[in-house]
C-alpha cells in the first residue's frame, strides 16, 4: 500500500465508522419534502450541525458551521463531505432480500471535493458549503442530502497507524464503544465491552461483529461505503453474553485486522428491543355488587382479559358500562386485543317480588240454552182429611187458610161462652 500521511489515515479509518452513526436530528425543519446538510460527528460539536430548504427553495447563502473537539480529543486532518440517496423502504427491502448482511440505508452519489465543493479549516474548525454545490439538493422531487463526516481523535493518536473497533448502537449504550490496535502488532489483551439498554428497552438476544475492508490495497484506494469482508461467528470469532450484555473478542479476532498497513476495521452492531407496551384498565365498584377482577394494570399489548359481573343477594345487574358506553346488563364482558387503556363499571338494582302471573282461565264454550222444564202435573186430591194441613217446608199459601180458619173457631167460641155468662147473670 502506498505510504499515506499518518493523519489522512486515521481520518479514513475513522470516517468509516462516523458515516454509519446516527445523524444528527434536524432542527426546525419537518416534512418529507425536505432537503438537508447534516452531520455525523464523533467527540466533536457543531454550531450548525444541519440546515434544511423545502423542495424548490433555492438557498440564499452558504451552509456554515464550525466543529469544536471534546475535551481530550483533537481536531481532525480532514473531513468527509457527499452526496448522499437514502433508501425507501422498498427500496431497502429489495436490497436485504438479496444481502441479508447490508449495513446501510443509503447509497454514496458523490464525494466532494474540499477546496472545490467546500472548504474546511482544521485550524478553527470552520466548514463552508457554497451555494452552488447546495443546488446539487435543492430541487423538486429531490431524493439527496449533503453529509458531513468528521471524527475528532484522543490526544496524541495520530502519532500512530492503527486499526479500530467501534460501536454501531440503537437504544443501548455501552462501556466501551471505541479502540485502536496499532498496525503490525499484536494486541496484548482482548476487547470486552458491556451493553446497557436504555429506558424502556432490553438488551438483544444477539448482536453482530463485522469485519470491514475500508481500503483496496490493488487500486490504492478508499471503499466507500466500507465493504463486509466477514461476518464473525459468535462463540468462535467473539462471545455475547445476552444477560450481562458483555461482548468478549478475543486477540486471535483482533489479529485479522492489526496486521501491518491492515485495510480492516471491526464494527459491532446492537440494537435493544423495545419492552411490551402496559395498559390498565380502571374498574369501578359500586354497591351491591362485585366486579372480579377488582383492579387490572400491567396488561401486556394484545392481550385479552374477562371481567365477571355478580350481584349481592336481592340485586340485579342494572347496566354495564365501557369506556363510558353501555353493553346492557351483562354478567360478564371481555376485552380483545388490548391496545390502550379502558375502563368498566357496574350498576346493580334491587330485585322486585314480581307475583308470577296466574294461568289464563280457557275460554269456556259457550253453554247450551236449558231445556223448558215440562209443567208439573197437578196430583189428584187426597181422600185423607190431613193432607189439606201444611206442613214444614211447604210452600204453598194454604196455611194461610188454616190460621184463618182458626182465628175465626175461637172468636165464635168466645162468643158462646159470653153469650152464656149473660143469661146466667138474669
Amino acid at each position: 500500500m502506498k505510504p499515506l500521511k499518518k493523519t489522512c489515515i486515521l481520518v479514513l479509518i475513522v470516517a468509516l465508522f462516523t458515516a454509519i452513526l446516527p445523524v444528527t436530528a434536524l432542527a426546525g425543519v419537518t416534512g418529507s419534502n425536505i432537503n438537508t446538510v447534516s452531520s455525523k460527528l464523533g467527540h466533536l460539536t457543531s454550531s450548525n450541525p444541519s440546515e434544511g430548504w423545502a423542495w424548490g427553495e433555492t438557498p440564499d447563502a452558504p451552509y456554515t458551521a464550525t466543529l469544536s473537539p471534546e475535551t481530550g480529543f483533537e481536531m481532525p486532518a480532514d473531513i468527509i463531505v457527499w452526496r448522499v440517496h437514502y433508501y425507501s423502504e422498498e427500496e431497502l427491502a429489495a436490497i436485504i432480500e438479496v444481502n441479508p448482511d447490508n449495513l446501510y440505508t443509503y447509497v454514496v452519489e458523490e464525494r466532494y471535493v474540499q477546496g472545490t465543493d467546500y472548504t474546511y479549516d482544521q485550524a478553527t474548525g470552520e466548514i463552508v458549503i457554497p451555494v452552488g454545490t447546495l443546488d446539487d439538493i435543492a430541487y423538486s422531487g429531490s431524493t439527496d442530502d449533503i453529509e458531513i463526516i468528521a471524527n475528532a481523535y484522543p490526544v496524541g493518536a495520530y502519532i500512530s497507524t492503527a486499526a479500530s473497533v467501534s460501536s454501531q448502537l440503537a437504544n443501548l449504550a455501552s462501556s466501551r464503544t471505541f479502540a485502536m490496535y496499532t498496525w503490525g502488532s499484536t494486541p496484548a489483551a482482548s476487547f470486552t465491552a458491556t451493553l446497557s439498554a436504555d429506558s424502556g428497552y432490553s438488551l438483544p438476544p444477539s448482536i453482530k461483529v463485522y469485519k470491514l475492508q475500508w481500503y483496496d490495497p490493488d487500486t490504492h484506494q478508499q471503499i466507500i461505503p466500507s465493504s463486509v469482508a466477514k461476518v464473525y461467528a459468535v462463540n468462535s470469532d467473539y462471545t455475547y453474553n445476552a444477560s450481562t450484555g458483555e461482548i468478549v473478542i478475543p486477540v486471535a479476532t483482533l489479529a485479522e485486522i492489526s496486521i501491518a498497513d491492515s485495510p480492516y476495521n471491526i464494527l459491532i452492531v446492537a440494537s435493544g428491543v423495545a419492552n411490551p407496551s402496559t395498559y390498565a384498565i380502571t374498574v369501578t365498584q359500586s354497591a351491591n355488587g362485585t366486579i372480579s377482577p377488582a383492579s387490572a394494570a400491567n396488561i401486556s399489548q394484545g392481550s385479552d382479559l374477562t371481567f365477571t359481573i355478580t350481584p349481592d343477594s336481592g340485586f340485579q345487574i342494572a347496566d354495564v358500562l365501557v369506556d363510558g358506553a353501555s353493553v346492557g346488563a351483562v354478567g360478564s364482558y371481555t376485552f380483545m386485543n388490548i391496545i390502550s387503556n379502558h375502563t368498566i363499571t357496574a350498576t346493580f338494582e334491587e330485585t322486585s317480588a314480581t307475583p308470577s302471573p296466574s294461568a289464563t282461565p280457557s275460554p269456556s264454550g259457550t253453554p247450551s240454552p236449558s231445556a223448558t222444564p215440562f209443567p208439573s202435573e197437578t196430583p189428584p186430591p187426597s181422600d185423607d182429611p190431613l193432607d189439606d194441613i201444611p206442613k214444614t217446608g211447604d210452600n204453598s199459601l194454604s196455611w194461610v187458610w188454616w190460621v184463618l180458619c182458626s182465628i175465626s173457631a175461637a172468636s165464635i167460641a168466645a162468643i158462646i161462652v159470653i153469650r152464656k155468662k149473660t143469661s146466667l147473670n138474669r
